[in-house]
Parts: C-alpha cells; sequence; structure tokens
C-alpha cells in the first residue's frame, strides 16, 4: 500500500516491443525545476549499463523534452544527467539516485538533492502519474491550484474553454472569502465545506477564471485561484487548461480535513467495462460491499437506502454516490450495544499512487446518530428514534472502518490534524492499525 506522507514521483515498466536488447522504462520524476510543476515524466532506455532518454512534462503542457543520459554500472545506483535547455531555461541537472523497496513500490532518491522517483511494484504508471504532481490531500478534495499565464484577457479566456464542450458549462465550488459560523470554527477545512455547503458558492469554471479577485492564494509572485471540482474529474480538467495554454494547473497543496476522509482502492475492472466507466458495475460493486461489511457474515440485521446517484459529467464520467444507513455500532465504529444512522458517499477518482490497472474511492460518512439497542431488538429501528449527534470523531473512524472493508486494507487513513482533535497520539495509530489503513 503506498504511504501518503513520501514525497513522490512515479515510474512504470513499459516492456520494450522492438525486438532489441534494450530496456524502456517509464518513470515520474520530482523536483528538478524542468517545468511548472513539481513533478515531469521520464522516457529511458536501458541498454545494457548504458542509460539514454527524453524528459518530458505533465501531460497538457508544452514545456520542450530535454535528453537524458546515464548509467546503471552500480547494482541499486542510477546516475543521470538531464541535459540543459535555454529555450525552457532549464539549467540542467546530473544526480545520483538509490534503490529502496518501500511497500508495494520500487523507489529512488537521490542524497545530495531533493530528487525522488518511483514505481509501483506491479502494473504500469496511472494515467493521473502522468498529469499531476502528488499531494497529500489534492485528490481527496477535488481542490485544483490554477496560475493565469501572460495575463489572458476575459474574452481569450471565455473562448478558449468554449472550444472544451466539457468545460463550457462545468459549475465548482468557490472557497468561500467570510468566516465560517462561530460553531464551525474549531472544525478543519473539510469539515467545514462538508457541514456547510452553502459557505461554498457554486459558479461557472468559465466565470470564475475570468474574475481577478478569485486569485488570491500564494504570493505575489505566485498568485493563484483554487476552485474545488468533482472528484475524479482533475486529470481531464488539468490537461484540458493546460492545453489552452492560458493557465497552469495542479493539484492544491493545501486541503487537507482532519481525517474526515479516507479512501481505498480496488481493482479498475470492478468500475470500468471496456475502458469506459461503468455506473451499473460501480454500484453493483459499492452496494455488495457495503451489505457485506455491515452484515458482519450474517450477525447483524440492517438498513441500507438506494444509492442516491450523481452524474459526473467529466470524463470519465464517473457517478458519485450516496446512501442512508442504519447498522450495528459494532461493526461501525467497535462500539458494543448501539444502532447508528448515518450518510455514507462514495466518490472515484484515479490516484497518482495507483498502477493503470487500480482505481480508488473516496470515502466519508456525515451525519452519524446513534440510540441504545433495546434488548431482543435485532433489527434497526426508523429514523425517528435517532437523535443523538455523534462527535466528529466516530465519523473518522467509521469512515476508516469502511475505507479497510471496502478495500481489503488497500487504503489510506488521511489522520492530518486528528492527533490534535483527540489529544492522543497513541489511539490515533491504534485506530489506523486496527482498520488496517497507511496514514
Amino acid at each position: 500500500m503506498r504511504c501518503l506522507g513520501l514525497l513522490i514521483l512515479a515510474l512504470a515498466f513499459v516492456p520494450y516491443s522492438s525486438g532489441s536488447a534494450a530496456d524502456v522504462k517509464l518513470y515520474v520524476i520530482k523536483h528538478t525545476g524542468y517545468s511548472p510543476y513539481r513533478s515531469a515524466i521520464l522516457s529511458l532506455n536501458f541498454d545494457g549499463a548504458n542509460i539514454h532518454g527524453t524528459m518530458y512534462p505533465l501531460a497538457g503542457d508544452k514545456t520542450p523534452p530535454v535528453q537524458v543520459s546515464g548509467d546503471n554500472e552500480t547494482h541499486g545506483i542510477l546516475h543521470l544527467k538531464l541535459q540543459a535547455d535555454p529555450k525552457s531555461g532549464f539549467q540542467g541537472l546530473s544526480v545520483t539516485l538509490k534503490k529502496s523497496i518501500d511497500g508495494d513500490r520500487i523507489q529512488w532518491a537521490a542524497d545530495d538533492a531533493d530528487v525522488t522517483v518511483w514505481r509501483p511494484a506491479q502494473g504500469l504508471l496511472s494515467e493521473a502519474a502522468q498529469t499531476l504532481s502528488y499531494q497529500e490531500c489534492g485528490s481527496s478534495y477535488g481542490s485544483l491550484a490554477i496560475w493565469r499565464k501572460n495575463a489572458p484577457t476575459a474574452n481569450q479566456i471565455e473562448q478558449a474553454l468554449k472550444a472544451v464542450p466539457e468545460l463550457a458549462d462545468l459549475i465548482v465550488q468557490k472557497i468561500p472569502e467570510a468566516e465560517p459560523p462561530k460553531d464551525a470554527a474549531m472544525l478543519e477545512f473539510g469539515l467545514v465545506a462538508k457541514r456547510y455547503p452553502k459557505l461554498f458558492s457554486k459558479v461557472r469554471l468559465n466565470d470564475f477564471l475570468k474574475d481577478k479577485k478569485n486569485y488570491t492564494y500564494g504570493t505575489t509572485d505566485d498568485w493563484h485561484a483554487i476552485p474545488m471540482v468533482p472528484n475524479g474529474s482533475e486529470v481531464f480538467l488539468a490537461k484540458a487548461l493546460r492545453e489552452t495554454g492560458l493557465f497552469n494547473v495542479d493539484f492544491d497543496g493545501g486541503g487537507c480535513g482532519g481525517a474526515d476522509r479516507s479512501y481505498f482502492t480496488t481493482g479498475r475492472q470492478n468500475l470500468f467495462d471496456n475502458g469506459s466507466f461503468s455506473e451499473e458495475k460501480f454500484t453493483k460493486f459499492i452496494t455488495e460491499k457495503l451489505e457485506a461489511f455491515v452484515s458482519n457474515g450474517g450477525k447483524f440485521k440492517y438498513n441500507i437506502s438506494k444509492p442516491k446517484v450523481t452524474k459526473v459529467k467529466i470524463p470519465p464520467y464517473p457517478v458519485d454516490l450516496q446512501f442512508e444507513v442504519r447498522a450495528a455500532s459494532e461493526v461501525t465504529r467497535g462500539d458494543k450495544g448501539n444502532w447508528d444512522q448515518f450518510k455514507i458517499y462514495f466518490e472515484p477518482f484515479d490516484s497518482i499512487t495507483n498502477s493503470s490497472d487500480q482505481y480508488s474511492v473516496v470515502t466519508w460518512v456525515d451525519r452519524m446518530q446513534t440510540v441504545r439497542r433495546s434488548a431482543g431488538n435485532s433489527s434497526p429501528p426508523d429514523a425517528s428514534y435517532f437523535t443523538k449527534l455523534l462527535e466528529d470523531y466516530y465519523e473518522a473512524v467509521a469512515t476508516t472502518a469502511f475505507a479497510s472493508a471496502l478495500g481489503q486494507g488497500d487504503c489510506v487513513f488521511e489522520k492530518e490534524g486528528f492527533p490534535d482533535y483527540l489529544g492522543n497520539e497513541k489511539l490515533v495509530n491504534l485506530i489506523s492499525a486496527k482498520m488496517k489503513c497507511d496514514y
């Protein structure tokens, strides 16, 4: 499983098919100063101990490629020389990388420079890894950072976005300028967005990008805007906006929500059919897994609503699912003798840390209420009995429990801010260990 705390880069093996002795490998490399982004792609030919190839930018970016040479004469050591390019301003880089194994990743890191690369131990590089730079929480919240290039006019932006049908009328959420209500003051960003959605006004992406007042993040020489876009749309949006030539786009560096969301990873075949996202397969997969988990092997009865389906009108056209659930607290949060009622959400996305045959699903529990289970009552009561709203901590525990169960341990528990919230680091680690998720 992948550990979110690393400074990333990805790499994947691509079999060489020309019949020569050369071995072609594809990497993602971080922190070279080559392009506007933290990551870039390496396509390297391994011919014996000699290496030659190309470094090129993330999908949609127009930075010119540069030549790469090097060797791997010593086992576990990679010497690379990235050629300078006066046209782009890249000054070149020579670096020595040492190999290590980290979980299901093969990683290479430099001792004398902040350069790291990795690849899945199995499978090929995901599309997300070839398009976006890794950020710890960006993909969980659909949070993109967008920089304007060369001061485009409102008309240029309007016309560029109109040329891409999926962008023309896309609605995004705008992070509020106003302070949240007093009772939300102690909540993390993600929880504020979840509990107070009306604060996050909805606006057409076209109008959002034309308004200079939205570019208020960063420093005076790095102003950028941060819209919240539909989960699963980030890869397409980043590539499409870059290709207009008017914007630089990447995951936002912030946006973590203090453990209110987790995500799990599954085989791509569970969500896709002949290369296209399948609403039928995704709904069936989630529903069956959800029912199996809350029943605990038939030990507990439960009530699960039909899913509320929201279609995302951006490639690969995924759907988001929302269920209302009443289930035993032994299953949801490890507490005996109660019935819990809550809403649970599932939103699929392509993770940078996936291999190409995997796909991820972000999930979270909201509005969790509980009632004591009466003696002899083997079925959950109706909704009117649930009046006690539980603390956010319990929602985070339940969220991680579901992620662990549906991902069969291939999941991530994002604990940023959680130790401070609980005041107990050992308890946080215990939760994560119990749920078998990385954190």
